[in-house]
């Protein structure tokens, strides 16, 4: 493990059930605009594969695209509703902190995209006095 310690390695991964909230954000975030740039669709692709630690190829950037494109934002934050309560504390600050990477990825921030963030805290139950200090620890 490379000069890593075996807690920092676990600290580093994302549980499935925060992969799979982390990948319903990050397509939830991408469609928010209603305009998909090339930067968000990297930016979701390195996130995924950080999170995930698989590469990510040119068949699952194909894949997310499509699913960018057919999101259905509602349907996609009541499923990260019910499954909220499965997520450690660590899970839910890398879902807002990459939903808040890919709001930025184009370098503009729509309305759209930043309630569509503050719609992400509030499905993974997290008050608003957390996503502050989040947003303050992202340099917001």
């Amino acid at each position: 493990m490379s000069g890593m310690t075996q807690d920092s390695a676990a600290e580093s991964q994302t549980t499935r059930a925060g992969l799979e909230a982390l990948t319903r954000c990050l397509v939830v975030m991408a469609g928010a605009d209603k305009t998909l740039t090339l930067s968000e669709i990297e930016t979701v692709s390195q996130l995924y594969a950080e999170a995930s630690g698989r590469p990510v190829d040119q068949a699952m950037i194909g894949e997310i695209f499509v699913q960018i494109k057919n999101c259905d934002a509602a349907a996609a934050l009541a499923e990260l509703r019910k499954i909220a309560g499965q997520l450690d504390d660590r899970d839910k600050e890398r879902i807002v902190n990459a939903s808040y990477s890919v709001m930025v990825a184009d370098r503009k921030i729509d309305r759209r995209e930043a309630e569509r963030l503050n719609e992400i805290a509030e499905a993974l139950q997290l008050g608003d006095g957390k996503l502050s200090a989040l947003m303050r620890s992202a340099g917001v």
